[in-house]
């Protein structure tokens, strides 16, 4: 199962909205935040038989618009309410999850 909060920002979910990113093992995707501490928590979360994830805020994936969540995040492993990961291919264009942003999928 995932950690209920983000590893860098500590915020939910429900908080920040979007997709739950995956710090995956082989090191491809890092937490964008990278430092120290950041490396100890994950190795704390993983130890308690957690999956650590990032926010798309904290890792940037969000739109270069309006700062929102993308709706896919780009290029990227999510990390599913159920603990399986969807891989998020590079996309031609992207969609924000904000229905005021001219982003958002009409």
């Amino acid at each position: 199962m995932y950690q209920k909060t983000c590893i860098v920002c500590k915020k939910t979910l429900e908080e920040i909205g979007g997709q739950r990113l995956s710090i995956n093992r082989s090191g491809q995707y890092k937490a964008t935040t990278m430092n120290d501490e950041i490396k100890k928590l994950i190795k704390l979360v993983r130890k308690s038989g957690q999956e650590p994830w990032e926010c798309q805020i904290c890792s940037n994936n969000i739109c270069n618009e309006c700062g929102s969540p993308y709706l896919r995040p780009v290029g990227r492993d999510v990390l599913n309410s159920d603990g399986s990961l969807t891989h998020i291919a590079i996309l031609p264009k992207t969609w924000c999850i904000n229905d005021k942003c001219k982003n958002y999928p009409k």
